[in-house]
């Protein structure tokens, strides 16, 4: 189990995508949480598994921000 945590820069995002990977290449979204969210528990992964994990902020109506610098576990 890995415990995420990050803080926001803007307050007009609509919530928080979640994305790990294996190899900090290739990554896929394993979660959300809404806009008042700061933190995310991964327990889907496996044991012994180095993960790489970023984070970004979506806004329903105008998209995306950049993501998050790369955290590893």
């Amino acid at each position: 189990m890995v415990n995420l945590s990050w803080t926001a820069h803007s307050n007009n995002h609509s919530g928080f995508k979640i994305e790990r990977s294996t190899d900090a290449q290739t990554f896929m979204e394993i979660g959300t949480v809404g806009a008042n969210g700061r933190t995310y528990r991964d327990t889907t992964g496996l044991p012994n598994t180095s993960y790489y994990y970023r984070v970004r902020a979506y806004n329903q109506s105008s998209g995306n921000s950049a993501y998050s610098n790369v955290a590893a576990h």
